[in-house]
């Protein structure tokens, strides 16, 4: 009686620890995709999303409303965000005016360095008569413009205002779209990070309350829509809080109404609910413990636990019957070995789970192991003593023995299973495989559609497509860089590339620098100088005020310098400096993949990079391991039979309802045409897991009553079919996926189990 109150007030202690201590978290990412921490692509990736997770992109409609109007209503909203404390900035353009200036005279000392990426031929056409001319009208424009002081500042550092040009050079590599004259669109940063979900839902909150009210003063004639990192988060926090509640209540209450069905007794229904906390507990805890979290999806998986660990609780309480003391004591002690075996079964199913590769399953697998774990060593320890305490009587309900007059004989297994393998043969070769992960994860069309009208207004860079670069040091890293730049102008010249974010020449490499000095000392002869005097002088200006052109002895430009430029927010998503070397990425538009495939193929330390792409890659991977892992899971489990009945025979036997069940799902899959991908075959590696219990219990019959150890087993499987059917209530595909594996899967192998084991299941205790 002490025990059962120890364990009583241990429960609550571990259910309350569990509740206070794990984090819960929903990004999507580390459940679906983790990506190889060695591989540059996903460090580049990290990097960008380290910078980019905190920006919404903000679209505001005025279609109808005249130019002014929406100007003044854009200014006011910008300037009410801005006072919000979640915002830290609000811009449309990347750079203020006063960085502008700034850029302009930074850059203003190194034009010599940067002019081009093919000095030898273009530096010499810089002194032509017509490019003189050019250079000479470009002066008096900007002496005539709204900013001649800062014209006239740079001019010492840059004598033929070469950085005017280079500023318009930029501009048209980061052009934009054609502008939408019936929307505004423009930037926001929040201050906290972008998968704080909590504060941005607070902002999001005052983002749609600010545009409401400002909107209300303007007789409602603007519509708002925004997208970011942010954005997705939230609802994916909010799609997997849902499924959490929804999954996780549903499968308590068909357990807990299946129980009260088959029992009839609260007392019964309140010790297996305890029982089911202790476990659970023990599961989160043990995860959090590892992981240092535990993922919502986690938890919508780790709800079928509960059918999985109801069914020791279930046996032990079946076989118990309306025994007292130490006759229930001795009754769990019999079953005992059967149930470690059961288990141990099982535990090898979900431990496949973490040789997958999947991430998310790795932590699933580590939930659902404890969880095993912790419910065999309850069963066995506990629960005698607290049935004695709440006075238990189990008297279940539900009788389906009849079934085991459908015992087959010898002749019949085989011919059963050779129509039901040649089933799985002839439609299993139909099956339409998808590798597609992103059908996997949430369902969010409508914010996707959002993200991709909005983007289509801001930018015309393709996401997730990039050409990734990588040197031992900036210098390799940056020379490497500018030879790729010049294949992307031949991709562009022949229209097989709209527009790309370059490196050059915000940044270039000292090679680089130097060969555009010594084109320009070479040029810069006497002859020049009293041509470019000439030319100032016919455009009406006193060349004898004007710096003349020398040869350039001035510094290099050092990347260490640029990074402390206004420019450095826009070159900390291309570029990433690690111990082990410099990672780059030059962002692309629109574009022929395999062209620029081609094209690269030569250079070293360079390639392109398709997130969609490497993930199809990274999910065949998975696919591939999965089905491995079902053969191997399979193969241990055989082997671990053998060597438990010391036969291969048996063994064979115990796993043809499993066996068989599979081959029924794989030949419905192949008739209905639904895709199948990674998870659909994890889920047969559960179902062979949780199937093989049944043949164990079955066949050994521990009770030496085979009717009361099908009416466990009868339990058991409907308690486990309810349990991960309910996780088809659950909005996400990877877990309907699931549901519509293993729910059917158990079922076919409970069914099976008195046809292929019928006749020999009550003699096979003896027979040992």
């Amino acid at each position: 009686m002490y025990r059962a109150w120890f364990f009583l007030l241990l429960t609550v202690g571990l259910a309350a620890s569990a509740i206070l201590l794990t984090s819960v978290r929903t990004d999507i990412g580390d459940f679906f995709y983790s990506g190889d921490s060695k591989d540059p692509a996903f460090r580049m990736t990290l990097q960008q999303s380290d910078e980019l997770d905190r920006r919404y992109l903000i679209s505001v409609g005025h279609k109808g409303v005249d130019v002014a109007t929406a100007r003044r209503f854009m200014g006011a909203l910008k300037r009410r965000l801005v006072q919000s404390k979640r915002v830290r900035r609000v811009w449309t353009e990347p750079f203020s005016h006063t960085d502008v200036r700034q850029l302009l005279r930074f850059y203003a000392p190194h034009q010599r360095h940067l002019y081009s990426l093919e000095p030898e031929r273009e530096v010499g056409q810089l002194f032509d008569l017509e490019s003189m001319a050019t250079q000479a009208n470009m002066i008096r424009e900007a002496l005539l413009g709204p900013d001649p002081s800062l014209t006239k500042s740079l001019l010492p550092d840059d004598p033929m205002l070469l950085t005017l040009g280079w500023f318009r050079r930029i501009g048209g590599m980061y052009k934009k779209p054609d502008a939408d004259p019936t929307y505004s669109s423009f930037f926001l940063e929040a201050r906290d990070a972008g998968l704080d979900t909590s504060a941005q839902q607070e902002l999001i909150r005052t983002l749609v309350q600010t545009f409401d009210t400002l909107n209300a003063d303007y007789g409602q004639r603007f519509t708002l829509e925004f997208t970011g990192v942010a954005v997705f988060a939230t609802h994916i926090q909010e799609q997997a809080k849902r499924d959490v509640n929804r999954v996780g209540t549903l499968s308590i209450g068909l357990v807990a109404l299946l129980s009260w069905f088959v029992f009839r007794s609260f007392r019964a229904l309140l010790c297996i609910g305890i029982l089911l906390c202790a476990s659970a507990s023990i599961a989160t805890l043990v995860t959090h413990f590892v992981y240092g979290y535990l993922h919502g999806l986690t938890l919508a998986l780790g709800a079928t636990l509960i059918g999985v660990c109801v069914d020791y609780f279930i046996h032990g309480m079946v076989n118990s019957g309306n025994r007292t003391g130490p006759e229930r004591q001795q009754a769990i002690r019999r079953i005992w070995p059967t149930l470690m075996l059961g288990g141990a079964t099982t535990l090898i199913g979900y431990t496949a789970l973490s040789f997958s590769g999947f991430p998310g399953l790795r932590q699933v697998a580590v939930f659902t192991g404890s969880g095993i774990i912790a419910a065999l060593a309850i069963t066995r320890f506990m629960l005698s003593d607290l049935m004695g305490l709440f006075r238990v009587r189990v008297c279940p309900s539900i009788h389906l023995s009849w079934l085991l007059n459908a015992g087959a004989g010898a002749r019949s297994r085989y011919v059963i299973f050779m129509v039901i393998a040649s089933f799985a043969l002839v439609y299993g070769t139909r099956i339409h495989w998808d590798d597609d992960l992103s059908g996997l994860a949430p369902s969010l069309e409508r914010l996707a559609e959002t993200d991709h009208s909005i983007r289509a207004r801001l930018s015309s860079i393709e996401p997730g497509r990039f050409i990734l670069i990588s040197g031992d040091d900036m210098e390799s890293a940056l020379q490497v860089a500018e030879e790729v730049q010049r294949r992307l102008a031949q991709l562009m010249q022949q229209g097989k590339l709209d527009v790309y974010y370059p490196l050059f020449p915000w940044i270039a490499s000292t090679e680089l620098q130097s060969r555009n000095r010594m084109a320009w000392n070479k040029a810069v002869t006497s002859e020049v100088r009293e041509r470019w005097e000439n030319t100032l002088t016919n455009k009406g200006f006193n060349a004898k005020h004007f710096p003349a052109l020398t040869s350039d002895q001035k510094p290099f430009l050092e990347p260490e310098w640029v990074f402390t430029s206004p420019v450095a927010s826009l070159l900390s998503t291309q570029v990433l400096v690690k111990p082990d070397g410099v990672i780059a990425v030059i962002w692309l538009g629109k574009h022929a993949p395999q062209a620029l495939i081609d094209s690269l193929s030569n250079i070293r330390g360079a390639r392109y990079f398709s997130q969609k792409d490497n993930i199809a890659r990274l999910s065949r991977e998975y696919r591939k391991k999965a089905q491995t892992m079902l053969i191997w899971g399979v193969l241990v489990i055989l082997i671990l039979l053998a060597v438990r009945y010391r036969s291969l025979k048996i063994p064979v036997l115990v796993l043809s309802p499993a066996a068989l069940s599979i081959m029924l799902v794989l030949g419905v899959w192949g008739i209905s045409e639904v895709p199948v991908g990674m998870l659909h075959l994890i889920g047969l590696l559960l179902t062979a897991a949780v199937c093989v219990d049944y043949g164990i219990f079955f066949l050994d019959n521990s009770s030496g009553d085979i009717k009361v150890t099908f009416q466990a087993i009868t339990i058991s499987a409907i308690t486990t079919a309810a349990a991960f059917g309910s996780l088809g209530a659950a909005e996400n595909p990877a877990l309907q996926a699931l549901a519509g594996t293993v729910s059917p899967g158990v079922l076919a192998g409970f069914l099976l189990c008195p046809i292929m084991l019928g006749r020999i299941g009550t003699g096979f205790r003896d027979m040992n």
